[in-house]
């Protein structure tokens, strides 16, 4: 038994201080005195060959897995952003269509209601309302569809009020003629009976004669004049603006007298 095992020990001695043969060896990674695997020396058994390339298998199927992982990822991430794109545009789309849509009603609408109003004669004149300056009194259309005992010194039209006589002021001022407002008592209303005609900016012209500076300050205070008296006539003030041009916008040639009394003037324009 005591020679067993000084064998024994002289074995194991033999293998601690053998070390493992290359790969080319007869038994490579093996004790050559005692055949066992090498594992007295740190790191010999988890360096075979075949843990080596284990571990290098398990290191790429790792890397494969993950770039697979993030390219699903990025692969989800932009069909997501590609169906949020694509809805944004179907929403933006149908938003558009929708208010072409309802531009496309209200025109229909408008012209229709033009259309039914041109047809429309409350008093039965022959002048349709659009265009009768009395509605509700029957007249002949040389007056404006009014009464013959009421003069008509205006005319409807889709423009404006178009005046048939001038608005006088005092010369160099601001003050309305006394002359001029019975020809303003029948714009304030035409107004009135004709709503549909919404805004209107009050112009006040000049001719081109002294400085243009004061000529448009003029033309303003006579504009804010006319307004200041149809409001007084009960127009609603929302519904007019003055506005002073001065000889900006002639409508004949300021070297001739008669041009320049044809420049100086007032008009009624429908605005947006």
């Amino acid at each position: 038994m005591k020679a067993h095992l000084i064998v024994l020990f002289a074995a194991v001695a033999a293998c601690a201080t053998q070390k493992s043969t290359t790969a080319g060896g007869s038994a490579p990674w093996m004790c050559m005195p005692c055949a066992q695997p090498c594992t007295e020396y740190p790191g010999c058994a988890e360096n075979t060959p075949e843990r080596i390339a284990a571990r290098e298998k398990a290191a790429a199927e790792k890397a494969a897995a993950e770039k697979a992982a993030a390219e699903k990822a990025a692969a989800e991430k932009a069909a997501a952003e590609k169906a949020a794109a694509e809805k944004a545009a179907a929403e933006q789309a149908a938003a558009e269509k929708a208010a072409a849509d309802k531009a496309a009603a209200e025109k229909a609408a408008a012209l229709a209601a033009a259309e039914a109003a041109a047809k429309t004669d409350t008093d039965g004149d022959g002048v349709p309302d659009v265009e009768d300056n009395c509605p509700n009194e029957p007249g002949p259309a040389s007056n404006h569809g009014c009464p013959l005992s009421k003069k008509q010194l205006v005319a409807v039209t889709k423009e404006g009020v178009q005046i048939l006589e001038k608005v006088e002021f005092a010369t160099g001022k601001s003050t309305i003629a006394k002359k001029s407002l019975g020809l303003l008592d029948q714009v304030a209303a035409v107004l009135a009976a004709h709503p549909e005609l919404g805004h209107v900016e009050v112009q006040g012209h000049t001719d081109s004669a002294g400085n243009a500076e004061k000529n448009r300050a003029l033309s303003q205070a006579r504009a804010n004049a006319v307004v200041a008296y149809l409001v007084k006539k009960q127009v609603d003030p929302a519904r007019l603006v003055g506005k002073g041009y001065g000889p900006d916008v002639p409508i004949a040639d300021n070297a001739t007298a008669r041009g320049r009394d044809q420049n100086r003037r007032v008009e009624f324009k429908v605005v947006p």
